[in-house]
């Protein structure tokens, strides 16, 4: 690898990496021309490319052997980033800067684009594709969680339930004395008439719910109800509600089968925060990677592992 290439593939793996370098060299320089003068004593292009060696071709060239190694094994398995995960991931990069002017000012500062940064980002996403793939949760895994961690997964007792709610009394006891009527439908008119955004849509289904996560004026109420019985007008800070109880279970501790995916997705995500650390080294550690360049195999060997 000559010279010229080393620094050419330092400078470009920097600028990949998001490291703050930057490199002006005028594309008629002579090679034996100076970098630069200090005070009239030269700087030679030998002694740059040496310091930029020193101080970034390993984890430059570390990163560019990721980026590669993504790549390959991605197309493999035929998986490619999602662009809607991309456009995610830009959303985030414009929050953590302050937003997306902040952002435009930060690429402009470091010499990059959007449409560089969504390279590197489409690069992220397809590393997060491939992570995902890699990642299993066996049933046994699940069962060994459920027995560790049995008492985390007690529940009070518990009712199933429908809600209207109304903005005044007399709009609530109007929909009472509807509902007195044979064969009125609850779940229609909550659908219709009722004013709470949650459950308007599902015909004011509350799904199960357990003492606290209403208000109390709301679940004491329905506490009060056995199945198939609905309340009068029930007065609360947010308006006065009519609630249909549909079904009840008693407190305990929730089944496996209850909580099953819950566990699930609760390992997968351990898991793949976990790979997220530990993957890159050890796949970098089973690619061939041949570097010419006596230097710059020095510096990559020295962050390999990390």
């Amino acid at each position: 690898m000559t010279r010229s290439l080393t620094l050419t593939l330092i400078i470009f793996a920097a600028v990949l990496a998001g490291a703050m370098v930057y490199v002006l060299v005028s594309p008629g320089a002579s090679g034996n021309a100076p970098m630069a003068r200090v005070d009239g004593a030269s700087i030679s292009r030998a002694q740059f490319e040496a310091a930029l060696l020193a101080a970034h071709g390993g984890e430059a060239l570390r990163d560019l052997v990721d980026r590669r190694v993504v790549e390959e094994l991605a197309k493999k398995k035929g998986l490619k980033a999602d662009p809607d995960r991309i456009e995610s991931l830009m959303s985030q990069e414009e929050m953590r800067v302050g937003g997306p002017d902040r952002l435009d000012e930060r690429l402009a500062e470091e010499g990059r684009s959007r449409d560089d940064l969504r390279r590197e980002l489409a690069g992220r996403a397809l590393a997060d594709a491939l992570l995902e793939s890699e990642v299993q949760v066996s049933e046994a895994e699940i069962k060994a969680y459920y027995e560790a961690h049995r008492d985390e997964f007690r529940r009070g007792e518990m009712v199933k339930a429908r809600l209207m709610l109304l903005d005044t009394r007399a709009n609530a006891q109007a929909l009472v004395d509807v509902l007195d009527e044979p064969g009125a439908d609850f779940a229609g008119l909550a659908r219709e008439l009722s004013l709470d955004p949650a459950t308007k849509d599902q015909g004011g289904d509350m799904g199960w719910i357990e003492r606290g996560d209403y208000a109390k004026e709301l679940t004491d109420a329905a506490f009060r109800l056995e199945p198939g019985r609905r309340t009068g007008i029930v007065e609360y800070p947010d308006g006065f509600a009519i609630i249909l109880v549909e079904a009840r279970k008693p407190g305990g501790r929730q089944s496996l089968d209850e909580v099953r995916s819950t566990i699930e997705s609760l390992l997968h995500n351990q898991k793949l925060t976990s790979m997220r650390y530990t993957w890159p080294a050890a796949q970098r550690k089973q690619a061939t990677v041949a570097i010419p360049d006596p230097s710059l195999r020095r510096a990559y060997d020295a962050v390999r592992a990390n």
